[in-house]
């Protein structure tokens, strides 16, 4: 079996980037995913609003999505917006 694909993110996930982010989360759907957290210093809400709907749709498709490498800025702006859910993909 292969290793998932790893999408990094990047240091800010705000209106400037959400299009970027969106486009590269819908260019590897139907596959496992593992997303590279570590370089994020920022993320506004529309950014966690696409990572929810990417939670949503690789559970629909039934493959896996995780998060590596969690900054504590990306993992801060989680639980200030309320997404546990996504939280609970963390490692």
């Amino acid at each position: 079996m292969d290793a998932p694909d790893t999408l990094q993110l990047a240091p800010a996930i705000d209106l400037a980037t959400i299009g970027a982010v969106r486009r590269d989360l819908l260019e590897r759907r139907g596959a496992d995913l593992t997303i590279d957290a570590g370089a994020v210093e920022k993320i506004g809400g529309q950014g966690v609003q696409v990572l929810l709907a990417a939670q949503s749709a690789w559970e629909v498709d039934g493959k896996g999505l995780a998060f590596i490498n969690a900054s504590p800025a990306f993992l801060e702006n989680l639980r200030l917006t309320g997404a546990s859910s996504l939280l609970e993909l963390c490692r």
